[in-house]
């Protein structure tokens, strides 16, 4: 997680996450709680919930794909960037003065 703060695009970024996490914990809560109730009115009640919890897990993982999309792309880019910069920036002569023209 340290990459996603050292970079000054990374609250949007770090922000899809957080709720792409939530949000698929809210759907698969919901679409398990009929399996861990105990109150048959409680069971019955999340068992129609479950088009809420198909959503609300649909949702959450479409946030956790567009985060990973956008991290790659990121990620591409920065690479693409260094590269660039690396192949660009203007190389310093080791020694400007040649050994055959020394005297011996």
């Amino acid at each position: 997680m340290s990459a996603l703060k050292s970079n000054p695009r990374s609250k949007p970024d770090s922000d899809m996450l957080f709720k792409g996490i939530v949000c698929a914990l809210i759907g698969a809560i919901i679409l398990l709680a009929p399996y861990f109730a105990r109150s048959p009115d409680v069971q019955e009640m999340m068992r129609q919930a479950h088009i809420v919890g198909w959503f609300a897990l649909a949702l959450g993982l479409a946030f956790l794909v567009q985060f990973a999309v956008r991290r790659h792309k990121r990620r591409a880019l920065d690479a693409e960037t260094a590269s660039y910069i690396e192949q660009n920036t203007p190389r310093s002569p080791s020694n400007s003065r040649s050994r055959s023209g020394r005297k011996k």
